[in-house]
């Protein structure tokens, strides 16, 4: 399924019931230039100002600041993304597995499929993600480089602060060398055109 002409939806249902266990949000290469389109904290409130107040608002439910934690959670995606993925890659803008599917390997079956489509282009993945949990989750099926950001929300003290954590996962090197060959060549190198 297309996203609003700059990424896509891919999803797990179970095979009986047609209920969706896993969901994945994907920008592939090209689409992001020099950092992300939006984060996900301006995609979500952009979704929800078309319906009303977002949830988050009701501090009963998410504590005191949750909208400052996002917005620190947001200028840490700008930041981790202009830093480690400058180039043209796939982004796993979203990924979500229902808690009682967490564990069936449905996390799995997305990023695998993923993960083949990236070799065979040549790209590499980069993903963000909160805990360790999730992190060793990844790191599983190739997300091997990482570096974490420490996010603070200045607008409360509080919450703790976060480890945002930014991985990336590789192709090949042979996948990486022959997209880098079959890439077009444009301005003074070749004749500029796109063949």
């Amino acid at each position: 399924m297309c996203v609003r002409n700059s990424g896509f939806a891919y999803g797990v249902r179970h095979p009986e019931t047609k209920a969706i266990q896993a969901v994945m949000l994907l920008r592939p290469p090209g689409v992001i230039q020099n950092g992300i389109h939006e984060t996900r904290w301006e995609f979500l409130t952009t979704a929800f100002g078309m319906g009303g107040p977002p949830p988050w608002d009701n501090q009963e439910i998410y504590g005191q600041g949750c909208g400052g934690r996002m917005d620190a959670m947001g200028k840490s995606q700008y930041k981790m993304h202009a830093e480690l993925a400058p180039t043209d890659h796939w982004y796993v803008f979203w990924m979500a597995v229902s808690p009682e599917h967490q564990g069936t390997g449905c996390c799995g079956a997305l990023l695998n499929l993923l993960n083949v489509a990236s070799d065979q282009g040549g790209y590499y993945c980069f993903l963000d993600t909160i805990g360790e949990r999730n992190a060793a989750v990844y790191a599983k099926y190739g997300y091997a480089e990482r570096k974490d950001f420490i996010v603070r929300d200045s607008s409360t003290e509080a919450e703790p602060d976060l480890n945002h954590i930014a991985l990336i996962r590789r192709p090949p090197k042979e996948a990486s060398d022959r997209m880098e060959a079959a890439r077009p060549i444009s301005g003074r190198e070749g004749c500029g055109r796109t063949c």
